[in-house]
């Protein structure tokens, strides 16, 4: 038990290590998403650093470490936020098609960037 304290610990000092010297931040989104609908996008990432704030921040589905990319749900809020860093953010149309009946909240923004992002 003593040794599982320290290894967490150890690893909470390397996290705030990393995430501390990384400026990158995304704001929480003012609104809920009932407000603004929710939008799952693919977002390609720089490093290890930047993957580990995105993921403090947004509710990430999954992680390519190899190629460097991360699929997130996220408001429309925090997609606008994405874009205003530069990041290269995308909507992942197919998980998009999948999950729009339980996804709840979609406004006519998050269809219209539905409609320009994805063509059927």
């Amino acid at each position: 038990m003593k040794s599982m304290r320290l290894v967490l610990g150890f690893l909470s000092l390397i996290l705030t290590l990393l995430l501390g010297s990384c400026t990158f931040v995304i704001q929480p989104s003012a609104s809920t998403p009932a407000e603004d609908g929710w939008i799952i996008v693919r977002v390609d990432y720089p490093s290890v650093a930047i993957l580990n704030q995105l993921a403090s921040e947004l509710d990430v589905w999954e992680v390519n470490r190899a190629a460097q990319t991360l699929v997130a749900r996220v408001t429309l809020a925090q997609y606008q936020a994405l874009l205003a860093k530069e990041l290269p953010v995308s909507v992942d149309c197919a998980k998009m098609r999948q999950y729009a009946p339980t996804l709840g909240g979609s406004t006519a923004t998050v269809q219209a960037i539905m409609q320009a992002s994805c063509p059927e």
